[in-house]
């Protein structure tokens, strides 16, 4: 996005641990947005905080209720209050947003444009 040649940054976005169809289809999401960038992935033997430190990520993807690493979204918020965290169930059909406000929000079906505006609406919280 661009206004008077200022050019916003794009959401950092951390994928954890899941499975490897799902982590391609949201990739594939996710490039398809200017504003958007996967940052990087944790990896299964480092922890959440470590990983979203690492990639300076704005929000975490993660399947399920659990990043692949054990941690619980509430786990992460309290060690990342500003994080954004989107659980994505196994299937692909739903979605959670969690927040540090102990706040979590449902999406049933979430398709690719749901994805996205989950992912917007969730970093601007």
């Amino acid at each position: 996005m661009r206004n008077e040649g200022y050019t916003l940054d794009p959401i950092r976005i951390l994928i954890t641990p899941m499975p490897r169809l799902l982590q391609q289809i949201i990739e594939r999401v996710l490039a398809s947005q200017p504003d958007m960038i996967v940052a990087g992935h944790a990896k299964a033997s480092e922890s959440v905080a470590t990983a979203v430190r690492r990639v300076r990520a704005d929000l975490v993807i993660l399947s399920d209720s659990r990043g692949g690493t054990g941690e619980t979204p509430w786990q992460m918020l309290d060690e990342n209050p500003r994080l954004k965290i989107l659980a994505i169930s196994s299937d692909g059909y739903r979605a959670t947003r969690y927040e540090l406000r102990r706040h979590q929000m449902v999406f049933d079906d979430i398709s690719p444009e749901l994805l996205i505006n989950a992912v917007r609406a969730a970093v601007a919280a």
